[in-house]
């Protein structure tokens, strides 16, 4: 008959499935052995291993707070009794087995709750981790509007060939991204215009700052006054060159560090820079790729890179490229589980007050609300959608305030942009479509967008068509 010990297990499998399964004959005497029911192994009945109880969140707590092994038996095991407090290595044991347990970043691109708040605007950067003395390649890639992390994988080699099999899958998918924004490495670039030959790429101003910092150091005491002056310029230039809102501002700034004189090493930095101007959009260009002004830079993903570095810090370094994918894999996880959780009890605090009538008036910033009533931005423009407001941005209006405006512009009667935002205030240029009028774009500057209502516009395009 199978004997199960609640407190003794396998020492193969961990099993409590154990039987007693004849003597063995030893210098010693005879020796009871066991026979595991599940791995079919035989032993004697001294090797049985002790069933520790380890907690349900270990794996948890060890990744998101605790610095080691041996504050985490510390903090765990002081409510057990002397003789059933595991080793670290029961611990590091039990955390590696929970780890592989969570879903991976290719099986929740299925799910249809996150799919449907990507904006397909992609960040992608990569770094380099010391795994047992080896450097390998870590590739991170997220969704920058939903703030949704796609992928995370360890590669051998920092390779175009191995960027592109994550950038299929995700393709794969269903997520083809509109624009992409990274550091421009030539093996990022060349995955990316294979896989989405179609997607504009942008290059993140965080890294050319870094890189120009590289390149033109100027905190260098050996470097004499002019010099240092000089670089301070050109770098300002190329900044310019790179943010500029327009085409005409662009080549303003290009004809401005043209005409300036340049050595040897400042010279070289502009030619490169120069052959990468195609991928730095000016602010106009974004505006008609459906972007804004922030998505030039790639601050999630490297966020992002940071938090994996500081948890391979306070676990003294990784130990195995298996144990560290597993590791990172359920960092993501839990990050993923205590955002919605998060969302969830701003919602529910929500449901407690009347927000439409308490919260919002005519005309709300949702960013100054945010901050003054600990609520999400997220969270109020659904419940602001809800209650009939119409929210452009981070602004909030309501039906009187926009049937107000419209009458106020209809009896204006403004020609140009920058008079009807005197007229009403400066609000989205997107929202002046809900006002019942179009834009006019032919430049950035307010005075010289022409305002029309709708119906003129119409009149104009069936006019043209009769032509």
């Amino acid at each position: 008959m199978e004997e199960k010990n609640s407190k003794h297990s396998c020492p193969y499998c961990g099993s409590i499935r154990v039987t007693k399964k004849g003597f063995a004959i030893r210098k010693s005497g005879r020796v009871q052995l066991r026979r595991c029911k599940d791995c079919k192994r035989r032993f004697p009945e001294e090797k049985l291993r002790q069933k520790y109880y380890v907690p349900k969140d270990l794996a948890e707590k060890y990744i998101m707070n605790v610095t080691s092994l041996e504050a985490l038996r510390e903090l765990t095991a002081t409510s057990l009794p002397e003789d059933h407090r595991p080793s670290k290595t029961t611990y590091h044991r039990n955390i590696c087995e929970l780890a592989k347990g969570y879903p991976r970043w290719q099986d929740l691109l299925k799910m249809p709750e996150l799919r449907e708040k990507w904006g397909f605007i992609m960040g992608l950067d990569t770094t380099t981790l010391r795994i047992k003395a080896h450097d390998y390649c870590y590739l991170h890639v997220v969704d920058i509007p939903s703030g949704d992390h796609l992928a995370y994988e360890i590669f051998e080699n920092e390779d175009a060939a191995s960027i592109k099999h994550v950038l299929k899958n995700l393709r794969d998918a269903g997520y083809v991204p509109h624009l992409v924004v990274t550091d421009l490495a030539p093996e990022i670039l060349s995955a990316v215009q294979v896989t989405f030959p179609e997607a504009k790429v942008q290059g993140c101003l965080f890294h050319l700052q870094q890189w120009l910092n590289k390149q033109l150091p100027t905190k260098k005491k050996r470097v004499d006054r002019q010099t240092l002056q000089l670089r301070r310029r050109v770098k300002q230039l190329i900044k310019h060159v790179a943010e500029a809102n327009d085409v005409e501002t662009r080549q303003r700034y290009l004809k401005e560090l043209e005409t300036t004189e340049l050595d040897e090493k400042s010279s070289s930095v502009v030619q490169v820079f120069l052959g990468n101007i195609p991928y730095y959009h000016t602010t106009e260009e974004l505006i008609w790729l459906g972007c804004k002004r922030e998505y030039r830079y790639n601050n999630i993903c490297e966020r992002s890179i940071r938090a994996i570095k500081d948890l391979k810090r306070r676990m003294y370094g990784f130990k195995s490229v298996r144990n560290t994918s597993d590791y990172i894999n359920l960092y993501w996880n839990l990050k993923r589980t205590r955002k919605a959780t998060s969302h969830q009890k701003e919602a529910t605090k929500i449901l407690e007050y009347d927000i439409p009538l308490l919260l919002f008036g005519k005309r709300t910033n949702l960013a100054e609300l945010s901050e003054e009533t600990g609520i999400s931005v997220e969270i109020l423009k659904a419940e602001a959608e809800r209650a009939g407001f119409i929210v452009d941005g981070s602004y909030v209006f309501s039906q009187e305030w926009i049937h107000e405006a419209r009458e106020k512009l209809k009896r204006e009667k403004p020609r140009t942009l920058k008079n009807a935002i005197k007229i009403i205030g400066d609000i989205p240029w997107s929202l002046f479509k809900d006002l019942g009028f179009e834009l006019m774009i032919y430049s950035m500057d307010p005075a010289k967008i022409l305002l029309k209502p709708v119906h003129e516009v119409t009149n104009e395009t069936e006019q043209d068509l009769v032509v």
